[in-house]
């Protein structure tokens, strides 16, 4: 059944290693509540938001080193490394692990058929960046995205979509805390992505989160569906986990830390 999770979430001060998190704490924001099934997105989003908080993000960044151009990334990426940018701010991305491929592949490619047969959009598979930001620049990468028809743009762009996602999948990778995963989930609903699918292999969960919407915590037993975004799209959990299924606790606030 689904389950909602109170929990706190613990930022540590802004480094260089952190990105992710330099969002928040860079404002010096050491703890933001969690509402009684998620994050409490108008307190994030208004930190996120801030058009003061980016500006005092990036002249930081200025003054500490180079802020590199979403065309910057696109000539590094050629060289066949893999980066993600974050307000001017490269960050190197390693390959993701076999359970993580694995796990999204179950979810995306059910989603993708789907979408194809219903005629809804385009699906984009893993490593497809978009831009969120301008100046400084913001290039992410999800392992699944998906925009309906009404909102693409044709024909397809050849570099960064500029068009946001009305739907990403974003699987926790072993080496991510709880807060890195939330925080990359924060970008995609700030820069207006309707539904986040978060896929956590560890504790055996998929969390839809929504912008200003407790988010909904699915297990084993569950159905997961696609709302306004996939209509008449289902796909039981038993099916991503199933055999999988470990004695696994969903993590405590001391896990998080």
């Amino acid at each position: 059944m689904n389950q909602l999770v109170p929990e706190y979430l613990s930022f540590t001060p802004a480094s260089r290693s952190q990105p992710l998190l330099h969002l928040q704490s860079g404002l010096h924001v050491n703890r933001f509540p969690i509402n009684s099934a998620g994050i409490d997105f108008p307190l994030m989003k208004r930190v996120l938001s801030s058009k003061e908080a980016t500006m005092a993000i990036a002249t930081e960044l200025k003054t500490a080193n180079k802020l590199y151009s979403a065309q910057d990334l696109e000539s590094l990426s050629a060289n066949g490394k893999r980066y993600a940018l974050i307000l001017g701010e490269l960050i190197e991305m390693p390959p993701a692990g076999n359970e993580h491929g694995m796990f999204t592949d179950l979810v995306s490619s059910n989603a993708s058929v789907y979408a194809q047969q219903k005629k809804l959009g385009v699906g984009f598979a893993a490593e497809t960046g978009f831009k969120l930001t301008w100046n400084p620049d913001t290039v992410l990468a999800p392992d699944w995205s998906f925009i309906v028809n009404e909102r693409l743009l044709k024909p397809i762009e050849k570099s960064y979509g500029t068009v946001v996602p009305d739907l990403v999948i974003e699987t926790r990778s072993p080496g991510d805390s709880r807060s890195e995963f939330l925080s990359k989930t924060l970008l995609w609903l700030d820069a207006g992505v309707k539904i986040v699918w978060g896929i956590d292999p560890k504790n055996r969960t998929l969390t839809v989160y929504r912008m200003n919407s407790p988010a909904r915590i699915l297990v084993t037993g569950d159905t997961l569906e696609g709302d306004e975004v996939l209509p008449g799209f289902t796909y039981p959990l038993n099916r991503l986990f199933g055999e999988n299924e470990e004695s696994q606790s969903i993590e405590t606030e001391s896990e998080i830390r």
